[in-house]
């Protein structure tokens, strides 16, 4: 998730752990330590997709957790002797495993068992920036730091992560109702599927996205918890898997769609062929969207990078307003066309 929840989250497993002795201190180095894992975004890497694919494996890897959490806090106990080195080793590692395991209820997925498993645990329960689950524990770390008491710190602290994870919980239970739904939904429109997920639509879990693959195209749809549609409408488009053909080996389509579990699509553009991640955005908007073929370039030595695509912000978010106020029933797609 962001960095702000996940410095809060680190902040209250912190305190937790260190039993609220000291916590302002604990509050500090358990941001610290939060922020760790994400600092694997500076590692250099040969192109695009590489810089995307690889994000969230090994810095978020329970593996490399438990070999990585002691070192750090044998540092952590050099520089500050106010906690025991097992007080340490136990946070640093508490700290990394939930931030781990945070990511990992989001879409874009983690690396929670690399290298054993490279494929990427992908929840799609919770959006990446969700004001809801956020907010406990902002409010905790105020009152924490206001307080400034070993008993009262552990008491607010656990109370804001009490409810931030009840809200993950809700969000489970949400996406199980709402996946239920589509494929209700799938079997009356007589649309055929191999592949299901719903996952909320941005800073919300009440407006869900569906995303439904069968062979050559994808059903996309949207739920609205307090509207009074029993069933969500989906449109069919295109996947163009026949474009495949097209890529070269050995350029990194495979760990693409290794990472995507298979949510995706492919478009031609000019004389380039495209590839979308259909998990992250909204038709016919996608945030990663990558060139895997030229026909200039047909070999292995072709570099895959990000396909730029004009996105109309203003729009999706006048959409996203009105599809949350039930002012609009539709797509984005649909609702931009209407509106040109």
């Amino acid at each position: 998730m962001d960095s702000l929840s996940q410095a809060l989250l680190g902040s209250a497993v912190a305190v937790i752990a260190t039993r609220g002795k000291m916590p302002r201190r604990a509050i500090v180095y358990g941001a610290i330590i939060a922020t760790l894992p994400d600092l694997d975004v500076l590692q250099p890497f040969d192109n695009d997709v590489e810089t995307i694919v690889r994000h969230r494996t090994w810095s978020h890897s329970w593996i490399v957790h438990v070999f990585a959490a002691p070192v750090i806090a044998a540092a952590l106990y050099r520089l500050d002797k106010t906690y025991r080195y097992l007080t340490w080793w136990l946070a640093t590692f508490l700290v990394l495993f939930t931030h781990a395991a945070l990511d990992a209820f989001t879409i874009y997925g983690t690396g929670l068992f690399w290298p054993l498993d490279r494929t990427p645990v992908m929840g799609g329960s919770i959006f990446i920036i969700d004001p809801l689950y956020t907010l406990p524990l902002l409010v905790a770390l105020v009152m924490s730091w206001k307080s400034a008491q070993s008993k009262r710190a552990i008491r607010f602290m656990m109370s804001g992560l009490l409810l931030s994870c009840a809200y993950l919980g809700w969000g489970q239970l949400a996406q199980q109702h709402v996946e239920a739904r589509a494929s209700t939904a799938l079997q009356q429109q007589g649309l055929s599927y191999t592949k299901l997920i719903a996952t909320p639509s941005p800073f919300n879990s009440v407006l869900w996205r569906i995303i439904a693959l069968d062979d050559d195209q994808y059903h996309e749809g949207f739920y609205h918890f307090l509207e009074n549609n029993s069933q969500p409408r989906l449109t069919s488009f295109p996947r163009n898997l026949v474009l495949k053909q097209q890529i070269p080996p050995g350029i990194g389509f495979q760990e693409f769609s290794r990472f995507n579990h298979d949510y995706y699509a492919l478009s031609r553009r000019d004389h380039q062929v495209i590839a979308s991640d259909l998990r992250m955005g909204i038709e016919p908007f996608y945030f990663f969207r990558f060139i895997f073929a030229e026909q200039e370039h047909t070999d292995e030595n072709f570099i895959p990078e990000f396909a730029s695509i004009p996105i109309d912000e203003a729009g999706l978010f006048r959409w996203l307003g009105y599809r949350l106020l039930g002012r609009e029933t539709g797509g984005l797609s649909e609702y931009l066309k209407n509106k040109g």
